[in-house]
């Protein structure tokens, strides 16, 4: 074992500058009368073991270091927290991981996207203010323009905020469609109804940190849910009780979506109150479970686990539990002070 880290501390040497051939260590102590003074040799394993500690500590540092790129957000992060954010391009130091780090958010105009029935599958599908179902064809580019607000509102996943964009421009396109008639639209200069369309979804989107850049609606026409259907997209008239009856449709599935919600609303209100009388009994213990509970929550979901997990404040959250805990001791005191 000796040899084996003599003839590394060896190697060690050469790359450090050592001239000559390296000798061991105790044959140099031999030549100097017992000495132990280590003058033609290698490096002392001492040496050596600070060297190695150096190099750990510097590759350490060096995570603390960033840049960011180009039409990019960096948001710094420290104990989980947004420190500041930069605009690239730019280049700077943080805390070492894990105490600190930099999430990047692409913040230049994506591609033009396309909308329609045959992308969305008829997702982009509205009512006219007489009930008359039409399609909307296009293309849209979003961008970021609020890096912080959207990583506090939102999951950073490139779906996600895809998912949240389509979502604010179909209720929009719901919104304009449905206060004007039929009449009116298949008249209506697409650009303008492109740019009234853009404006009602970016009220929405700001908030989360996002905005439309452009929308090109290549045609607008009526919703072609059968092959009867689509041989009216040009015709002047239409007919009634196909047109009542896709109105029907469409009620029935926001009637069934509006079931789904309050059902889930029900049983998150459910557990809530439960939750509510446990925690009345035993507060540090549902309060110590809530916490694990979230601990699990991060650590199965990908997107916390590479942005929140990391950087948790353990003593931070201890102290806001502490005072959670204070306060609500207070408000029995004064309860009962009160009630007496």
């Amino acid at each position: 074992m000796d040899d084996k880290i003599d003839k590394l501390n060896r190697k060690i040497a050469r790359l450090l500058g050592k001239k000559g051939n390296a000798k061991p260590l105790e044959n140099n102590n031999s030549n100097n009368g017992g000495n132990g003074n280590n003058d033609g040799g290698v490096i002392s394993n001492r040496t050596y073991a600070i060297v190695m500690l150096m190099c750990v500590l510097l590759l350490w540092l060096a995570t603390g270091v960033y840049y960011v790129g180009e039409n990019t957000y960096g948001l710094v992060m420290v104990d989980g927290q947004i420190k500041k954010v930069v605009t690239g391009p730019a280049v700077g130091v943080n805390m070492p991981i894990p105490l600190g780090g930099v999430v990047l958010v692409d913040g230049a105009a994506t591609s033009m996207k396309g909308i329609g029935l045959s992308e969305m599958n008829g997702g982009y599908v509205a009512l006219s203010k007489d009930l008359v179902p039409l399609e909307l064809v296009g293309q849209y580019s979003f961008k970021v323009v609020n890096s912080q607000l959207m990583y506090n509102n939102l999951e950073i996943t490139p779906q996600n905020i895809e998912n949240t964009v389509k979502f604010n421009l179909l209720a929009a396109t719901h919104r304009v469609l449905a206060k004007q008639d039929y009449a009116s639209l298949k008249m209506a200069n697409l650009t303008i109804l492109a740019k009234d369309i853009v404006d009602n979804a970016n009220n929405q989107l700001i908030k989360d940190g996002l905005t439309l850049v452009k929308l090109n609606i290549n045609r607008l026409h009526l919703a072609a849910y059968t092959e009867t259907t689509s041989t009216l997209a040009d015709d002047t008239s239409l007919d009634s009780q196909l047109t009542t009856k896709v109105a029907d449709n469409l009620i029935n599935e926001a009637r069934s979506y509006r079931q789904d919600q309050l059902a889930k609303l029900q049983v998150t209100a459910s557990n809530y109150n439960q939750l509510l009388k446990e925690y009345d009994n035993k507060p540090e213990a549902v309060a110590q479970q809530m916490y694990y509970d979230t601990l699990a929550y991060l650590a199965s979901n990908s997107a916390c686990t590479k942005y929140t997990y990391l950087f948790l404040n353990l003593s931070q959250l201890a102290t806001q539990i502490n005072q959670i805990n204070a306060s609500t001791s207070r408000d029995v005191v004064r309860a009962r002070t009160y009630g007496r």
